[in-house]
């Protein structure tokens, strides 16, 4: 089993269990046991010292609530929810402003299925002014899989973050995962943001 570590310049990577280092203060995910119940769990902590267990990956984000009451049933990896639905780590490249803005470059990880590759993704403004800001942190794990739309660009997302006072918040949207090419291609036909917007929206309208 592996985890997904943040090196100091802000990217994401998965590592192999027995690489991390647990005495340093770095931002991961990894899969370990509940030493109350034996359960296959997710640990999570990041560089401000937040700390949480979960149950499963991906909506609805179930956090680990023990009662250290006894031994169970341990679950196999490829039982956990985010395996079975096909979900996929997601991590953040690097923002294109200008070129490329409103579209942030990511990198989508191989996950249970498919290949690691490159994308560019959009969302509509509404869901930028909110998810953006948290994706960028690269301090929080991404899943993403493909969406029931009927098109393998249309994504569902699923994220969360915690915020200063230590309350955690789930943050699920559809978003686009398109190739540079198609990106550039887009961005072409549109002046600004708003327009471009105008142009996804009617394309996850009709997919839908």
């Amino acid at each position: 089993m592996a985890g997904f570590r943040t090196r100091k310049d802000g990217s994401v990577y998965p590592v192999k269990y027995a690489q991390l280092n647990l005495s340093e203060n770095e931002t991961y995910t990894r899969p370990t046991r509940c030493k109350g119940c034996g359960r296959y769990v997710f640990y999570y902590q990041n560089d401000s010292g937040s700390k949480v267990f979960f149950d499963d990956l991906g909506p609805p984000w179930p956090k680990h609530e023990c009662s250290g009451s006894g031994r169970t049933s341990v679950p196999m990896y490829a039982e956990f929810n985010w395996v079975k639905n096909k979900y996929r780590p997601l991590t953040v490249l690097k923002g294109h402003k200008g070129k490329c803005a409103p579209f942030i470059k990511v990198k989508v990880l191989p996950g249970s299925t498919g290949i690691e590759k490159n994308r560019y993704l959009w969302m509509l403004e509404n869901l930028r002014t909110k998810i953006y800001p948290v994706l960028f942190q690269q301090r929080f794990p991404v899943l993403c899989k493909v969406s029931s739309f009927g098109s393998d660009s249309v994504y569902d997302i699923s994220t969360f973050y915690i915020d200063s006072i230590g309350a955690s918040y789930e943050l699920n949207c559809v978003g686009l995962l398109l190739t540079e090419k198609h990106a550039m291609e887009l961005k072409g036909k549109s002046q600004n943001a708003a327009q471009l917007d105008k142009i996804l929206k009617l394309y996850l309208f009709s997919q839908a």
